[in-house]
C-alpha cells in the first residue's frame, strides 16, 4: 500500500489495509497517483495521519533573501555578517516577532530590486512590520534573562527598518507635530535593554555586537583621540568651534551641560570613524553616490573596521534632556545635530541609509531661523548640499 502526496494539499493521509476496507470512502480506495503527485511507500510514511502546516511561499523567499542579501548588507564586518546571516534567524525561528522583523525589512530590501512589484513588497513590509511591532509590544512588559536577546535584536532590525522606509520631500523624521520621531524611541529602548540585560547580552548569542562595537568607541575615545592627525583636522577645528559658540549662546548651566555632552560624544564618534576609515571612503566625497549605484549595497563602502553601530553610537549615548530640546525645537540642538549628519554621510553607500545625510538636513534648514542657518554651513559644504527653496 502507498499513499499519494498531491504538492496542493495540505494533509497526508495513510490508511491501512485493514480499516473499513469495505467503506466507500475515497481515502480508503487504491487510486492512481496524480502526474503532479509524489508517491510516499507506507514505511516511509509511518502509516499515521498528521497535519502539515501550509507553506508560505512569500516568507521562504523573504527569509531566503535576508539570509543571502541583506545580513550581508547589515555589517561591513565579516563576523557580524555572519551574526545577522546565522544567529538572528536562528533566534527568529524561537520568536515571532525576530522572524517578522527580518521579513518587514527583507520585504523593504526586495522592493529596491523588483520595479514591477516594488508596491506588493512594501505592502509585505508594512504588514510584517506592524505585526512585529504588536509582538514586541506585548513582551516589552516581561522581559526576561531568556527573551532579554531576542527583544534587543528585534528593537534593532524595526530601528533600521524606520530608516529604511521609502521617505518623501517634506516627511518629518527629526521631530514631528507629534513629538519626537519614532526611531528616537526606539533607540532609547535599544539602550534600555542593552544596560539593563548587559551580562546577559554578553553572553548570548549576540555577543560579538557588544564587543566588537566596544572596541571601536574605546579605539576613538583614546589612541586617535589624541593623535596629531586629529587634533589638526578640520573635523576637530569645526567642532571645538561649535563647543565653544553652543555653550556660549546656551540659556542656562543646564542646557550647557546638555550640549556640551552631546558635543564630546560626536567628537567621540567622529574619531572612530575617522581613525578607522581610510581617506577615499565615499563617506568624506563631495560626490554621493547614486541610486543605482547604492541598490542593495551594504557597510562595504565603508572600510570593512567601521561599524554602523560606531556611527549610531551617537544616537545611542543621546541624553534624555537633549531628546527634549529636540522635541521643542531648540535652535541649538538642531545645530548640534546638523554636525551628526557628516557622519550619516559615511554610510550613504547603504541601501537603507541612502539620501538620509540630505534629507535631516533640509529637515532642519526648515525648522532654522535665518541667524542659525549660518551655524550649520561647515555640515552644509562638507556633504555637498544645497538647500531647497
Amino acid at each position: 500500500m502507498s499513499i499519494s502526496l498531491n504538492l496542493d494539499i495540505e494533509t497526508i493521509t495513510t490508511s491501512p489495509q485493514s480499516t473499513n476496507a469495505a467503506s466507500g470512502s475515497p481515502l480508503n480506495q487504491t487510486q492512481e497517483p496524480a502526474p503532479n503527485s509524489v508517491v510516499i511507500p507506507d514505511d516511509l510514511a509511518g502509516g499515521t495521519s498528521c497535519q502539515i502546516p501550509v507553506l508560505e511561499a512569500i516568507h521562504l523567499e523573504l527569509l531566503h533573501n535576508f539570509t543571502t542579501l541583506t545580513s550581508q548588507t547589515l555589517s561591513g564586518d565579516p563576523v557580524l555578517k555572519n551574526l545577522w546571516r546565522i544567529n538572528v534567524p536562528k533566534v527568529g525561528f524561537s520568536h515571532d516577532f525576530v522572524m517578522r522583523s527580518i521579513f518587514a525589512l527583507s520585504a523593504l530590501h526586495m522592493s529596491l530590486f523588483a520595479s514591477e512589484k516594488r508596491e506588493f513588497y512594501l505592502n509585505i513590509a508594512r504588514s510584517e512590520h506592524g505585526a512585529a511591532l504588536r509582538e514586541i509590544s506585548s513582551v516589552l512588559s516581561h522581559v526576561t534573562a531568556e527573551n532579554c536577546s531576542a527583544i534587543y535584536i528585534a528593537a534593532t532590525l524595526t530601528f533600521i527598518y524606520a530608516w529604511a522606509c521609502p521617505r518623501q520631500p517634506g516627511d518629518f523624521f527629526l521631530v514631528s507635530n507629534t513629538g519626537v520621531a519614532e526611531w528616537v524611541f526606539l533607540m532609547q529602548g535599544v539602550r534600555s535593554i542593552s544596560e539593563t540585560w548587559r551580562t546577559e547580552l554578553r553572553q548570548g548569542p549576540f555577543s560579538p555586537m557588544f564587543r566588537l562595537g566596544h572596541s571601536r568607541m574605546e579605539y576613538g575615545s583614546g589612541n586617535y583621540r589624541t593623535s596629531a592627525a586629529w587634533l589638526s583636522s578640520v573635523e576637530h577645528t569645526q567642532l571645538m568651534y561649535l563647543r565653544r559658540t553652543v555653550i556660549q549662546a546656551a540659556s542656562d548651566t543646564l542646557a550647557a551641560t546638555i550640549y556640551q555632552e552631546s558635543i564630546e560624544n560626536l567628537e567621540a564618534c567622529f574619531c572612530s570613524v575617522l581613525g578607522a576609515s581610510s581617506n577615499s571612503s565615499p563617506g568624506q566625497s563631495g560626490n554621493p553616490m547614486s541610486p543605482h549605484d547604492v541598490i542593495g549595497r551594504g557597510a562595504l563602502p565603508v572600510a570593512p573596521v567601521v561599524l554602523t553601530s560606531t556611527i549610531y553610537a551617537w544616537l545611542y549615548r543621546m541624553d534624555h534632556g537633549f531628546i527634549e530640546l529636540l522635541v521643542r525645537r531648540d535652535s541649538l540642538a538642531l545645530v548640534i545635530f546638523a554636525h551628526f549628519c557628516v557622519l550619516i554621510k559615511f554610510l550613504s553607500g547603504c541601501w537603507w541609509m541612502y539620501g538620509w545625510s540630505t534629507h535631516l538636513l533640509q529637515e532642519i534648514w526648515d525648522l532654522l531661523d535665518e541667524e542659525h542657518r549660518l551655524w550649520i554651513r561647515w555640515p552644509i559644504e562638507e556633504i555637498g548640499w544645497r538647500p531647497r527653496v
